[in-house]
């Protein structure tokens, strides 16, 4: 899935994978990044980083021993996410 991010906030098309750089994400940096990332399609909701440390524990959040989660897992989930949330 390729999430085309086009708001009046973003000077260019940028997608997710555009905006999620990192290597590795913890949950914390993980829930800051995607906050940014609904910031900047008009999504008015804050997700706390709490929520993510539960989806890392639960599982709906693929994560390593170390809850470390991988930068194609954090696209993967931010895309589900949004386009759940967008439907």
């Amino acid at each position: 899935m390729n999430t085309n991010i086009n708001t009046d906030n973003v000077t260019d098309v940028q997608t997710i994978e555009d905006l999620l750089t990192e290597e590795f994400y913890s949950p914390y940096k993980l829930a800051k990044a995607v906050n940014k990332i609904l910031d900047n399609v008009g999504i008015e909701k804050v997700l706390p980083p709490q929520m993510f440390y539960t989806y890392v524990k639960k599982g709906y959040i693929k994560a390593d021993d170390n809850k470390q989660i991988t930068r194609e897992d954090a696209i993967t989930w931010t895309e589900k996410y949004i386009a759940k949330y967008a439907a």
